[in-house]
Protein backbone atom coordinates (compact mmCIF):
# COMPACT_ATOMS: atom_id res chain seq x y z
CA UNK A 1 0.00 0.00 0.00
CA UNK A 2 2.78 2.45 0.93
CA UNK A 3 4.66 1.73 -2.30
CA UNK A 4 1.55 2.37 -4.40
CA UNK A 5 0.88 5.64 -2.55
CA UNK A 6 4.49 6.77 -2.96
CA UNK A 7 4.51 5.89 -6.67
CA UNK A 8 1.22 7.70 -7.20
CA UNK A 9 2.53 10.74 -5.34
CA UNK A 10 5.76 10.67 -7.31
CA UNK A 11 3.95 10.40 -10.66
CA UNK A 12 1.54 13.21 -9.75
CA UNK A 13 4.43 15.44 -8.70
CA UNK A 14 6.41 14.64 -11.87
CA UNK A 15 3.37 15.39 -14.04
CA UNK A 16 2.79 18.68 -12.21
CA UNK A 17 6.44 19.69 -12.66
CA UNK A 18 6.37 18.78 -16.37
CA UNK A 19 3.21 20.84 -16.91
CA UNK A 20 4.74 23.78 -15.05
CA UNK A 21 7.92 23.69 -17.15
CA UNK A 22 6.13 23.43 -20.51
CA UNK A 23 3.65 26.21 -19.67
CA UNK A 24 6.45 28.46 -18.36
CA UNK A 25 8.65 28.01 -21.43
CA UNK A 26 5.71 29.06 -23.64
CA UNK A 27 5.63 32.46 -21.86
CA UNK A 28 9.27 33.25 -22.51
CA UNK A 29 9.91 35.91 -25.18
CA UNK A 30 12.74 34.59 -27.35
CA UNK A 31 15.07 37.35 -28.50
CA UNK A 32 18.20 37.17 -30.65
CA UNK A 33 21.45 38.73 -29.54
CA UNK A 34 22.95 40.74 -32.39
CA UNK A 35 26.40 41.24 -30.90
CA UNK A 36 28.49 40.00 -28.00
CA UNK A 37 27.34 41.69 -24.79
CA UNK A 38 28.80 42.21 -21.32
CA UNK A 39 26.70 41.21 -18.33
CA UNK A 40 26.76 40.27 -14.66
CA UNK A 41 25.44 36.91 -13.49
CA UNK A 42 22.47 37.06 -11.14
CA UNK A 43 21.58 33.34 -11.12
CA UNK A 44 23.07 30.30 -12.82
CA UNK A 45 22.19 26.61 -13.23
CA UNK A 46 24.73 24.65 -15.29
CA UNK A 47 23.64 21.95 -17.73
CA UNK A 48 23.08 18.85 -15.62
CA UNK A 49 25.33 16.65 -17.76
CA UNK A 50 27.38 16.64 -20.93
CA UNK A 51 25.50 16.58 -24.21
CA UNK A 52 25.12 13.35 -26.13
CA UNK A 53 22.20 12.51 -28.42
CA UNK A 54 20.05 14.29 -25.80
CA UNK A 55 20.91 17.98 -25.70
CA UNK A 56 20.92 20.01 -22.50
CA UNK A 57 21.51 23.70 -21.79
CA UNK A 58 22.57 25.84 -18.88
CA UNK A 59 20.23 28.61 -17.73
CA UNK A 60 21.71 31.89 -16.57
CA UNK A 61 19.93 35.08 -15.51
CA UNK A 62 22.06 38.14 -16.23
CA UNK A 63 21.88 41.92 -15.92
CA UNK A 64 23.29 43.60 -19.04
CA UNK A 65 25.28 46.83 -19.05
CA UNK A 66 22.14 48.52 -20.41
CA UNK A 67 20.24 47.36 -17.31
CA UNK A 68 18.11 44.65 -18.95
CA UNK A 69 17.60 41.38 -17.10
CA UNK A 70 17.52 38.43 -19.48
CA UNK A 71 17.73 34.63 -19.43
CA UNK A 72 20.57 33.08 -21.42
CA UNK A 73 20.34 29.46 -22.56
CA UNK A 74 23.74 28.01 -23.43
CA UNK A 75 23.75 24.65 -25.19
CA UNK A 76 25.91 21.91 -23.59
CA UNK A 77 27.45 24.26 -21.01
CA UNK A 78 28.08 22.44 -17.73
CA UNK A 79 30.58 25.05 -16.48
CA UNK A 80 29.87 26.63 -13.11
CA UNK A 81 29.74 30.40 -12.91
CA UNK A 82 29.56 32.58 -9.81
CA UNK A 83 26.87 35.07 -8.83
CA UNK A 84 28.09 38.65 -9.58
CA UNK A 85 30.68 37.31 -12.05
CA UNK A 86 31.14 39.55 -15.09
CA UNK A 87 31.00 37.64 -18.37
CA UNK A 88 30.65 38.14 -22.09
CA UNK A 89 27.83 36.49 -24.00
CA UNK A 90 28.22 35.75 -27.70
CA UNK A 91 25.14 35.29 -29.88
CA UNK A 92 24.11 31.69 -30.53
CA UNK A 93 21.20 30.05 -32.23
CA UNK A 94 19.23 26.87 -31.61
CA UNK A 95 17.78 25.08 -34.58
CA UNK A 96 14.00 24.97 -34.23
CA UNK A 97 13.81 21.22 -34.85
CA UNK A 98 16.21 20.38 -32.00
CA UNK A 99 14.74 19.46 -28.60
CA UNK A 100 16.76 20.73 -25.63
CA UNK A 101 16.32 20.08 -21.89
CA UNK A 102 16.57 23.29 -19.87
CA UNK A 103 17.22 23.24 -16.11
CA UNK A 104 14.75 24.76 -13.68
CA UNK A 105 15.12 25.50 -9.98
CA UNK A 106 12.80 23.74 -7.52
CA UNK A 107 12.55 23.85 -3.75
CA UNK A 108 10.86 21.36 -1.46
CA UNK A 109 7.68 22.64 0.20
CA UNK A 110 8.20 21.78 3.87
CA UNK A 111 4.47 21.25 4.47
CA UNK A 112 3.55 19.13 1.45
CA UNK A 113 7.05 17.67 0.84
CA UNK A 114 6.44 18.27 -2.86
CA UNK A 115 8.81 20.04 -5.21
CA UNK A 116 7.65 23.56 -5.91
CA UNK A 117 9.04 25.85 -8.60
CA UNK A 118 11.33 28.64 -7.52
CA UNK A 119 9.32 31.52 -8.93
CA UNK A 120 11.99 34.16 -8.44
CA UNK A 121 12.98 34.13 -12.12
CA UNK A 122 10.87 31.61 -14.07
CA UNK A 123 7.96 33.95 -14.77
CA UNK A 124 9.53 37.31 -13.88
CA UNK A 125 12.31 37.20 -16.49
CA UNK A 126 10.63 36.52 -19.81
CA UNK A 127 13.27 37.83 -22.26
CA UNK A 128 15.25 34.74 -23.24
CA UNK A 129 18.14 34.38 -25.67
CA UNK A 130 20.41 31.61 -26.85
CA UNK A 131 24.01 32.59 -26.20
CA UNK A 132 27.50 31.34 -25.45
CA UNK A 133 28.86 32.32 -22.02
CA UNK A 134 32.49 33.45 -22.22
CA UNK A 135 34.61 33.94 -19.09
Amino acid sequence: MFLFTWLSYSQDNSKRIYEYITSTEKKWKIIKLRDTINAKIIFHIPAQRDCDENLVASMTIVKTQKGDTIRILDLCNSNKFQIDQNIKIAPAQKQSFIKVSVPFSFDENLETKMSEPNLKYDLKVLKTAWGKLIE
